[in-house]
């Protein structure tokens, strides 16, 4: 599925994308609208930058969708004990989920919910498939950890740090399901579940 430039320009992606963000972040006040931006210019470059069979990781499967959507309750489920020892050991860090949800409270439009859709669309076309395959074809889980490295360095310029590890490690277990199925659709429905119920179901914090 590797062809030789695309390492390096996948390498590429994710040294020029922190850099994007930042001018990004002076740029586009509203946090969701700001990544919206973002994935809407670096998808088609990437697209263009690395190729894929595409064919192949889009092919429909039941199967791998299904897996997606019990690994997506599996990984909420993980992420719910994590986040409650981590409320019980060092609750000044947890709480920082605070400044997130009050991201999801100030905007509860439909727009704002379409916009958290694409990008998490884009986010498993830029880090799951076009930065974590090649390089986890070339490095195998030194690109797996490269691919969520990659991904939590962009939420640096305006995430707080408990954003920044829940990105690297729910990033990191997406770019392991995207490596071991070469499945699109089992990493961006588990990704979808995964956000639904803590941005909107079962939120890990009030």
């Amino acid at each position: 599925m590797s062809r030789p430039r695309n390492v390096p320009a996948a390498l590429a992606i994710v040294v020029l994308s922190l850099p994007l963000m930042y001018v990004l972040n002076e740029l586009v006040r509203d946090i969701f609208t700001r990544m919206a931006v973002f994935y809407a210019l670096v998808v088609p470059a990437a697209l263009v930058a690395v190729r894929l069979d595409w064919k192949k990781l889009l092919r429909l499967d039941a199967k791998m969708a299904g897996l997606g959507v019990l690994l997506g309750f599996a990984l909420y489920g993980l992420g719910w004990i994590g986040f409650a020892l981590l409320r019980a050991v060092w609750p000044e860090f947890a709480g920082q989920s605070a400044t997130f949800y009050g991201w999801l409270r100030h905007d509860d439009s439909a727009v704002m919910w379409l916009l958290i859709l694409g990008i998490i669309v884009g986010e498993e076309i830029v880090w799951r498939a076009v930065v974590t395959l090649p390089l986890s074809d070339r490095w195998g889980y030194g690109g797996v950890l490269a691919g969520a490295a990659g991904f939590a360095a962009v939420h640096l310029p305006w995430g707080p740090p408990l954003l920044l590890l829940a990105a690297f490690v729910f990033g990191g277990c997406w770019s392991l399901v995207i490596y071991k199925t070469r499945s699109f659709w089992c990493a961006l429905v588990s990704h979808l579940l995964w956000d639904f119920l803590v941005m909107w179901a079962i939120p890990y914090a009030g």
